[in-house]
């Protein structure tokens, strides 16, 4: 058995560091845990224009949705 086998999809909400465009977006991580989601997350993105602002947990009642 492999260790991915444990990991659960997170969603995760990043947005821009400046609020000129108040535009978010929700990428979906594979991680162990939600602050697994967060580190992976800052790996993915660019943490000079961009921050995380929300995890969701998988099985949440907000998982899936693309709320603002």
């Amino acid at each position: 058995m492999k260790l991915a086998s444990f990991k659960s999809k997170y969603q995760v909400t990043i947005s821009p560091n400046y609020p000129m465009n108040i535009t978010h977006y929700s990428l979906f991580v594979s991680a162990f845990s939600s602050d697994d989601a967060i580190d992976r997350a800052n790996k993915i993105i660019d943490i000079d224009n961009y921050r995380v602002r929300d995890v969701i947990n998988p099985g949440s009642d907000f998982y899936g949705l693309n709320i603002v």
